[in-house]
């Protein structure tokens, strides 16, 4: 009778150590921690440090507004002073499944990465029929990934192109020329072709933009492209598709309008080249510093360069346009863009609430105080349209939001990112040609997305593994306890 109690003992333990991984699996301790329901409604805001007053200026508002019906109270966190440590901030607590975090401030670049890794709630199925059509495009594509909406545009950044009015006016006279006249890129050539050989100054450039290997070379490699028909370097099921033709007309014809490296001679003022060597290096800093000592004639660069020029010797003889593309169509997209999207996180325990404010951030009234308190650029369409007398300049930048376009979306976007920019400088420095580089980017790409290779047991889940384990050593003391009563 012993014997047999002995077995019994030693089967329930085994029993015992099968079920209890098990139950760690199955019910994880996220299950059994539900938030009360007569807690306080306190929704967390994640912005960055410099985004933070145009979210803490608008919150009495919103508390006091429909939407803010039955939220007791906001907290705006900031996350950091760059991009980087918005990015850290967030991604550990998410990562962490968190419940902290209810509306996320995001760079709109992450919006694949954060849905791969299961972060943000899909707001497709709770927006309003055609909502998102109020705002930028570009910024709405930034948001949207595998067909679903998974942020709402917060504020707006976007590429421009600067030009000197007065050089303009020097060449051709005051109203022998208008934007029309450079907005393809054989006619910007043409123009900066022009003033070069008229103004004859050899430390005057036609053309200066962001074209190291940093991401602002991506996103001027975007732009190229773009500008003429190729606005996704992925192809519907999500594979890398960066030798099109189109591709390597665009880049080429870039190529052509930078001298080759030296001995070949560096002249621009008689020489079909408008883009000085040096340019190659530039960043946003450092194009923006070559712009405002009066060495452009033309530069592509993001908003925030305005009110530098305003105070700058050239304040009264700029303008801004689109960024040219190579037919001239109106359907053509030649301009990035940058900025914030709002989403809402998975862990979130007040989902409903937390779109309320995500939406009431999107309305005129926020993306007005944004724009007026920070120099924020509304996403919302419907802003620009009532913006009083000192920020009327603004409108200008909405007329060429038009040709906004979102930047590659991956889940390794920052990987492809730095082997997007890096083979772009290879080919507009001529090391390669566009048909090479594009070649050269096409298989780091594929490298990049090639499927890992399993390292672990195979199709062993950690759980069944100790299940396994824990089993193997019940039974080996069952064995061993039958040896020692034979």
């Amino acid at each position: 009778m012993r014997r047999i109690t002995n077995k019994k003992s030693v089967i329930l333990l085994i029993g015992l150590l099968t079920l209890f991984p098990l139950a760690f699996f199955v019910f994880p301790a996220s299950a059994v921690s539900q938030p009360k329901t007569s807690a306080p409604l306190i929704l967390n805001i994640v912005v960055t440090t410099e985004q933070q007053p145009g979210v803490t200026g608008v919150i009495p508002d919103f508390l006091a507004s429909d939407l803010g019906s039955g939220v007791d109270g906001v907290n705006v966190l900031a996350s950091g002073t760059t991009s980087d440590d918005q990015l850290v901030y967030v991604s550990t607590r998410l990562a962490a499944q968190s419940s902290d975090l209810d509306v996320i401030g995001m760079d709109v670049i992450w919006t694949a990465q954060f849905v791969d890794n299961g972060w943000l709630e899909n707001l497709s199925p709770f927006l309003l029929s055609n909502e998102m059509d109020d705002y930028v495009g570009g910024m709405v594509d930034s948001a949207t990934y595998k067909g679903s909406v998974w942020a709402f545009p917060y504020f707006l950044d976007m590429g421009v192109l600067y030009y000197r009015t007065d050089l303009l006016n020097d060449t051709f006279g005051p109203g022998g020329w208008t934007t029309a006249d450079f907005d393809t890129w054989a006619e910007l050539n043409a123009t900066a072709n022009a003033v070069l050989q008229y103004e004859n100054d050899p430390n005057l450039f036609g053309y200066i933009a962001q074209l190291s290997a940093y991401e602002g070379g991506t996103v001027n490699f975007q732009e190229w492209i773009g500008s003429n028909g190729v606005t996704d370097i992925f192809n519907p099921d999500g594979t890398p598709n960066v030798t099109q033709q189109a591709m390597i007309d665009a880049l080429s014809f870039l190529k052509a309008l930078i001298p080759p490296k030296p001995p070949a001679s560096q002249d621009l003022i008689n020489s079909p080249y408008i883009i000085p060597r040096v340019a190659l290096t530039y960043n946003e800093g450092t194009s923006h510093a070559a712009w405002l000592a009066g060495h452009a004639l033309f530069i592509r660069n993001w908003p925030y360069m305005y009110s530098l020029t305003l105070a700058s010797p050239y304040n009264a003889s700029f303008g801004i346009t689109a960024i040219p593309t190579f037919h001239g169509t109106p359907d053509e997209k030649s301009s990035c863009v940058g900025g914030q999207i709002l989403g809402i996180s998975t862990y979130s325990n007040h989902k409903e609430a937390a779109l309320n404010l995500t939406r009431f951030l999107s309305s005129n009234h926020s993306q007005y105080y944004a724009l007026d308190t920070l120099g924020h650029f509304p996403a919302l369409k419907e802003t620009y349209s009532s913006l009083p007398p000192d920020k009327a300049y603004v409108y200008d930048f909405y007329l060429a939001s038009d040709s906004t376009l979102a930047r590659p979306k991956n889940a390794q976007y920052s990987t492809i990112s730095g082997k997007i920019n890096e083979n772009f400088v290879s080919i507009i420095s001529c090391d390669v040609t566009a048909t090479v580089g594009l070649q050269n980017l096409q298989s780091d790409i594929e490298d990049i997305l090639a499927p890992v290779p399993e390292v672990a047991i195979p199709g062993f889940q950690i759980g069944l593994l100790l299940i396994a384990m824990m089993s193997t050593i019940s039974i080996v003391i069952v064995i061993k306890r039958k040896k020692i009563k034979q």
